[in-house]
């Protein structure tokens, strides 16, 4: 088979290893599970502590994403962290963008 051919014959293939990679990129770059109020879903102690600290390293990754901010400042108040550290983060949001919530 000459090589114009192996090419051809191998496009279809290479098409699906070059989808999978952008999936796994974007799947890299997805942000932890969003917290909604405790009226509606209430996580074990140990969950809040997981996505708290998966938050905090979003925030470290994307410190530009007010949404991650506001996020960090729920997961850190339902985790019972003290009140300075929960408004810090959800001031940092409220500078970055006013309708993060």
């Amino acid at each position: 088979m000459n090589p114009g051919r192996w090419l051809l014959a191998l496009s279809p293939l290479l098409a699906l290893v070059g989808l999978a990679a952008a999936d796994t990129r974007a799947a890299a770059e997805a942000p932890p599970q969003h917290l909604v109020s405790l009226r509606r879903q209430v996580h074990s102690p140990a969950e809040y502590q997981k996505l708290l600290a998966e938050w905090k390293a979003w925030t470290q990754s994307y410190p530009n994403d007010p949404v991650g901010w506001a996020q960090l400042a729920r997961a850190a108040m339902y985790c019972r962290a003290p009140c300075d550290e929960f408004v810090g983060y959800a001031e940092r949001a409220v500078r970055l963008g006013s309708d993060c919530a």
